[in-house]
């Protein structure tokens, strides 16, 4: 019985990681809905045969929202990876969760850069 005990234990255990890592995983791609819609509605309206079609979209403070739009939208898509790399452990840390985001943030820039530089260096 005991060893039945142990056994639901660690499924449960194991039950509750997965849903933990689920968790993470989601917030970066929920962004990505809001991000898209930016991204969208930026690049819709000020491509050039949209703004012949409609020329108050050739305003100049109209274009500048649009554009704005279009420049946060894409942080989303640009940033993607270091929002998985920030969100798993920030989501799965029991404790200190602020130090273990900050360290795979820290850790993502320094691959980057020593790849970059290796890259460099060829």
């Amino acid at each position: 019985m005991d060893n039945a005990a142990a056994k639901e234990s660690r499924k449960t255990r194991f039950y509750a990681f997965m849903q933990n890592l689920g968790k993470s995983f989601m917030f970066p791609i929920a962004t990505l809905s809001a991000m898209g819609i930016l991204v969208g509605l930026g690049s819709a309206f000020t491509a050039p045969s949209m703004m012949d079609r409609l020329p108050f979209l050739q305003i100049h403070w109209v274009n500048i929202v649009f554009s704005f739009m279009n420049t946060v939208g894409s942080f989303g898509f640009t940033y993607l990876p270091a929002m998985f790399a920030m969100s798993l452990p920030f989501g799965l840390a029991k404790r200190n969760k602020g130090v273990g985001t900050i360290a795979a943030f820290a850790g993502y820039i320094s691959l980057n850069l020593g790849i970059n530089f290796m890259l460099q260096l060829q």
